[in-house]
């Protein structure tokens, strides 16, 4: 739960090197879409997908679900007075290793994850022989989308949430949150659950980046015009300090520091690479040609 993000070996989009020691991981078809949409390039095909999308969202109930869960937030979360109260009471609730309430949450996380009757037998059998006490312990991130679910479903039912539609829709970006250094939105529900994800991770508000990257363009405007030497604008290795700079702090938390003198000299050009390094690189895009032209076949 630390930003990593597994990797298919048997995608049609990767592919494992013999010697076992590298990954290729080429572009998706939903990678692809979404550059044609970046450039503007839109079909009709498109159009009737984002209607249906749209018609999709309108038809979600969020009343209904909120009826659904009612009792059951109720039962565990009755005392809880707002969301922030409620996703406390949370981390109790599925922290306790009491057997019975450690059922209650493994058949949720089944439901709720779609899961097999076989991994609905493999599931129970390890909580049976005691090799599962806590869903949370076994299996972090299928806890965090539930501990993100409860905390809708349950805020809803509570009234700490509104039944607005693409809600629904905003909660399914924060189940991908483990895998981030950092959220981005400006979207208040992304702000109201934020405590409910899980992972080593900080939410940023939207504004915030957006003036933090008018001022950087301003300063690096005002650098250009000025005598200071050039080589300040060009340089991109890290960002430019600036009074309550977002960027600035997200970059000492999470970024490797650079300019160490007992890091190597970094190669300027591929002809500076080490020999082996520039024969997998070439290795690597022969192996993606061959991964498109399977593809297009």
């Amino acid at each position: 739960m630390i930003g990593q993000v597994q990797v298919d070996g048997a995608a049609p989009n990767v592919h494992v090197t013999e010697d076992r020691r590298g990954v290729l991981y080429d572009s998706t078809p939903e990678q692809i879409l979404w550059a044609r949409w970046a450039n503007g390039v839109f079909g009709t095909e498109d159009e009737l997908t984002a209607t249906t999308w749209r018609n999709g969202i309108d038809q979600i109930d969020l009343d209904g679900v909120a009826a659904v869960w009612k009792k059951f937030s109720s039962r565990h979360f009755g005392s809880a007075k707002n969301q922030e109260e409620l996703i406390s009471a949370l981390d109790v609730y599925l922290k306790d290793t009491a057997p019975a309430g450690q059922r209650e949450i493994l058949n949720m996380t089944l439901d709720l994850v779609k899961a097999s009757e076989q991994d609905r037998r493999v599931a129970h059998g390890l909580m049976n022989i005691g090799e599962m006490r806590s869903v949370l312990e076994f299996a972090p991130y299928a806890a965090s989308v539930v501990r993100l679910f409860l905390a809708f479903v349950c805020g809803l039912a509570r009234g700490f949430i509104g039944p607005r539609p693409t809600n629904y829709i905003d909660l399914q970006y924060l189940y991908y949150s483990p895998f981030c250094m950092v959220f981005v939105s400006n979207a208040r529900f992304h702000r109201e659950m934020w405590r409910a994800t899980s992972g080593v991770h900080t939410f940023v508000w939207g504004q915030d980046l957006k003036d933090d990257l008018r001022r950087r363009i301003a300063m690096r405007a005002e650098i250009k015009q000025s005598t200071e030497d050039t080589t300040k604008v060009q340089d991109d290795s890290k960002p430019v300090g600036a009074p309550a700079s977002v960027i600035a702090e997200m970059w000492r938390t999470y970024m490797r520091a650079t300019g160490k003198s007992d890091q190597s000299e970094r190669a300027k050009a591929f002809e500076d690479l080490d020999p082996e390094i520039q024969r997998q690189f070439k290795d690597a895009m022969k192996q993606f040609d061959r991964m498109d032209q399977a593809r297009r076949r």
